[in-house]
């Protein structure tokens, strides 16, 4: 699975240059399938139809066109869940620490209090209202009007956007996205680990998530479970499987693909290694 390094990947092709701000609008036709995404720049996600699954760090997020996403820069997994009549749609804001660091300069008044009642705090989602609708459908318009849209003016609409969300959530806003994200420390890289066993499917998907190389992952992991990571998942995941059979009497074959393995005979095969019977007979006694 490559890597889709944004907005990088759209200068020269999509986008004429790169700016501090940039507004892009994305349409997809694909639907279901996982993407690793380096955001090299902050940016801010407006659905417009579709929905999206994000994972970053040790938490999973489902969200539709009534969610706001914020990314600060950094990596994450994302997957596109499309609706069946049209396209995923979607209004892309990147902008850098420059821009970030104007907005904060020009509204200090904002930045430097806390007093409003709302804060984003670590969220990576806020919930639309009609003005954020009101915006999307302004900036939609521009797009499809196959107008100029310049550097100017999106610099405008960022302001705009920005001085919104302070006015709503003050100065958490600019401290979610000056807060750089970490999972160098023991708790946070073991929480990534433990919440996604089911989530992520490979181990290179685990390192990306921890902003880590591979051998650097193993390493890591290893340090800390003794254990290297692939065998330390698949111990998990028959746990879990002898748990589905057992209790929820599930069939192997519900839930083989589920537990990461290629094949129900492969999925067969390691259970009967792990718990010296079939999956079937496990079943059948009842056993777990």
């Amino acid at each position: 699975m490559n890597i889709i390094n944004l907005p990088d990947i759209l200068i020269g092709t999509r986008v004429p240059e790169y700016n501090d701000v940039i507004f892009y609008y994305h349409v997809s036709d694909d639907v279901d399938y996982r993407t690793k995404i380096t955001f090299n720049s902050h940016c801010i996600t407006l659905l417009l139809s579709g929905k999206k699954h994000i994972i970053v760090g040790d938490k999973n997020f489902f969200y539709d066109r009534n969610s706001c996403l914020l990314f600060k820069s950094g990596n994450y997994l994302s997957t596109k869940i499309a609706p069946t009549d049209k396209p995923y749609h979607s209004i892309l804001i990147f902008f850098n620490s420059t821009a970030l660091e104007r907005i904060r300069h020009k509204y200090q008044d904002l930045c430097n209090h806390s007093n409003s009642k709302l804060s984003i705090q670590n969220k990576i989602s806020i919930s639309t209202d009609s003005y954020l609708d009101n915006f999307k459908t302004t900036i939609k318009e521009i797009f499809h009007d196959n107008s100029t849209f310049s550097s100017r003016l999106q610099l405008i609409k960022f302001e705009e956007i920005m001085l919104y969300l302070l006015e709503q959530y003050g100065k958490s806003v600019i401290d979610f996205f000056k807060t750089p994200t970490s999972y160098s420390n023991e708790s946070m890289f073991k929480k990534i680990i433990e919440k996604n066993i089911f989530n992520l499917s490979t181990i290179e998907e685990m390192a990306f998530l921890c902003n880590m190389s591979i051998s650097t992952f193993k390493r890591v992991f290893f340090d800390l479970y003794r254990v290297s990571p692939g065998k330390w998942i698949r111990e998990k995941r028959l746990e879990k499987s002898a748990y589905l059979i057992g209790v929820h009497k599930k069939n192997p074959s519900e839930i083989y693909e589920e537990m990461g393995f290629s094949s129900l005979s492969s999925f067969s095969q390691s259970f009967k290694k792990r718990f010296g019977i079939a999956p079937k007979q496990y079943k059948t006694r009842g056993k777990f």
